[in-house]
């Protein structure tokens, strides 16, 4: 939420934002920080080569530093002290300080503003943020880990996020990472991953096909709060005639009999790597009762409704977003940030 301050009251917040700043600095710890030295910067199509690497934050933003903000936007830059600066652009003044999420703009009081971080003595501002209360656009474009800057007035191109190939990768492993596996890495090119993972239809018969399908897209897009709980059978519903659920293999104890909503575990299993890959904590996962080929010994999650389930909860200070689908003979789950 944002909230702007008349003019006199403004003084009074200041002050209290000033000195609240000093307490704040020294005890509040910093978001841990991620350096990516793949990101590049055009501005209206020409390239801008940071001086300082670009970090990427906890939350999931990216972080350029302070002097190659102000270059990149036509900044003068004024520093208060070593964690506080000054932005001004033709009528624009913006005060920004690290560890406190406000902001002075033209002497108004923003609150909600994304934090500047400290960094090995340096301070980064949140680049999309920061460039957009001086009306420029940020558009982040996944597949050339670049950020593209719009100047104020400067007509932007339709944003269209990158197809996946033509061609589905050929002899692949049949369980990995995305980020690590070749053809799969850009599965997402415009979201920032905590993690990501695939595993391989091995069987394709049409209607298990249609019930990892049909799965992934009840879980497809669902955000889970900082410390909320999510549960895969909640999320995902009762796997019913009536909702599209074909009948297909399951294990019974030691037995492999017809159910309703057979294939739906692959889901739940290849969600659940990506959980353990972005460290979230799990509450709730059961092996199934007979080896699966299509995951690693050891890291399924079988579900059933009204029964077994996956529960993990979101231990992150920020909000995340599930992400699934199916591509071609490949089942695609990733953890993201949601920004």
């Amino acid at each position: 939420m944002i909230i702007i301050c008349s003019h006199g009251f403004s003084r009074i917040l200041r002050l209290f934002w000033l000195t609240a700043a000093l307490l704040l600095v020294l005890t509040m710890p910093l978001y841990a920080a991620n350096p990516d030295k793949q990101v590049t910067i055009n501005l209206d199509d020409d390239l801008f080569l940071p001086l300082h690497s670009c970090y990427i934050s906890s939350e999931g933003r990216l972080m350029v530093a302070a002097p190659d903000a102000a270059r990149l936007l036509g900044c003068q830059l004024d520093w208060v002290d070593g964690n506080q600066l000054q932005l001004a652009r033709q009528e624009t003044k913006v005060s920004l300080r690290a560890g406190i999420p406000e902001a002075i703009y033209n002497d108004q009081v923003i609150v909600g503003t994304p934090m500047p971080l400290k960094i090995d003595d340096t301070l980064y501002l949140p680049l999309r943020n920061t460039a957009e209360l001086f009306d420029f656009t940020v558009i982040y474009d996944g597949t050339e880990h670049a950020a593209k800057i719009y100047s104020p007035g400067t007509p932007v191109p339709p944003s269209m996020p990158a197809p996946l190939p033509a061609e589905t990768p050929v002899n692949l492993p049949v369980w990995g990472s995305c980020a690590d596996t070749p053809g799969l890495e850009n599965c997402w090119p415009e979201e920032i991953l905590y993690s990501s993972y695939y595993t391989t239809l091995l069987d394709r018969s049409a209607g298990r096909s249609q019930n990892v399908s049909l799965s992934c897209q009840a879980i497809n897009g669902l955000i889970i709060q900082p410390g909320e709980v999510f549960s895969f059978n909640e999320a995902s519903g009762p796997r019913t005639e009536e909702r599209g659920y074909k009948i297909a293999p399951i294990f019974v104890g030691k037995k492999v009999v017809p159910g309703r909503g057979g294939g739906v575990c692959q889901t739940s299993s290849t969600l659940y790597n990506c959980v353990l890959e972005a460290g979230l904590e799990v509450l709730e996962r059961h092996p199934h009762s007979l080896p699966v080929a299509y995951v690693a010994t050891g890291l399924d999650a079988t579900v059933s409704w009204e029964g077994a389930d996956l529960k993990f909860r979101n231990n992150k200070e920020v909000p995340i977003k599930i992400l699934a689908r199916v591509w071609d003979k490949y089942v695609l789950c990733a953890v993201a940030a949601a920004d």
